[in-house]
């Protein structure tokens, strides 16, 4: 076991870090923050102005037949309701998507 001052040593630098670690993460929190809001602006921008649109009438919604292949990747890409934007599902192969069922109704596609 070390030295009662080298463990007050060793304490001292653990906290420092500790307290740097801290400083650091909220450093990152602020600049996510500032970039989440910098990016609305921007998209907020994009919007003033624009007509809206039914979704239907941008885009219609087409179920079409892919071959898989069992040992194929396929990325899959949703759309939430009520403008709340899009989000990623892990990437399957096609075996797991032959298991769910999934490829065997087809594949929804979104067309303009």
């Amino acid at each position: 076991m070390p030295s009662l001052p080298e463990q007050a040593r060793l304490e001292s630098r653990v906290e420092a870090l500790v307290s740097r670690m801290h400083e650091l993460q909220e450093q990152n929190r602020a600049v996510s923050e500032a970039v989440d809001q910098t990016i609305a602006a921007f998209y907020q921008r994009i919007a003033d102005g624009a007509p809206i649109r039914l979704f239907g009438e941008v885009a219609n919604l087409a179920r079409r037949s892919v071959k898989t292949t069992p040992d194929g990747r396929y990325a899959e890409m949703g759309v939430r309701s009520f403008g709340k934007g899009t989000f990623t599902k892990p990437v399957l192969t096609g075996a797991q998507l032959e298991k769910s069922g999934f490829s065997r109704s087809g594949l929804a596609t979104l067309c303009s």
